[in-house]
């Protein structure tokens, strides 16, 4: 039999087990979040440094949507704003993510879709622009975010859309970047911009 003292001692001893456990535990577990963090923190800064430069013309050839786009093709910056100047019917989509308010505005009457939440269910968009014959997307320089959404809603008309019938999918070249460059002085940029404090 124990004594009491050899009760106290075993007690202890497992108390001390225990602690080493769970402190092992602990620090087993705070690795791994840091890894985890530290992961997703360097892949996010990976994702804004990609899409915050222009990129070269080697990098864009190993996306599908360039390679082989089912998309229609570009509109260029005068197109567009030639369209908005002249009240045409078309459907801005600015799939900008963490530099959407980098200039302050965005084009007159576009609707912003972050990339990621666009893609998980480019049909939500579908139905709400089924009635537009012509979609542009852009991102800020429209090299891979832009062209990538223009992809998905292209293959989803595809799929849900007869070919007479068709919207056209463009993708608008230089993004909006080239867009905000060329007419950010324009004396009608009230036409073409959009403040983003009045969205």
């Amino acid at each position: 039999m124990l004594t009491q003292r050899g009760e106290a001692v075993l007690l202890a001893l497992g108390a001390l087990l225990l602690w080493a456990l769970g402190a092992s535990l602990a620090l087993g577990f705070g690795a791994l979040f840091s890894a985890g963090a530290w992961r997703a923190y360097r892949s996010h800064r990976e994702y804004k440094a990609k899409h915050s430069r222009p990129a070269e013309e080697s990098e864009l050839a190993e996306e599908e949507f360039h390679r082989a786009p089912l998309w229609d093709g570009y509109v260029s910056h005068e197109q567009l704003a030639g369209w908005l100047r002249q009240g045409q019917s078309v459907a801005v989509i600015d799939v900008r993510d963490f530099d959407f308010g980098r200039m302050g505005c965005k084009i007159a009457g576009a609707r912003h879709e972050p990339l990621t939440q666009f893609l998980s269910a480019p049909e939500s968009l579908g139905s709400v622009l089924k009635a537009q014959s012509t979609v542009v997307f852009h991102c800020m320089f429209s090299q891979y975010r832009g062209p990538a959404s223009a992809q998905e809603y292209a293959r989803y008309c595809q799929r849900t859309q007869e070919a007479d019938e068709r919207q056209r999918v463009l993708v608008l070249r230089g993004g909006f970047a080239k867009f905000f460059d060329v007419f950010k002085d324009a004396s009608d940029k009230h036409i073409l911009f959009e403040d983003l404090e009045q969205t």
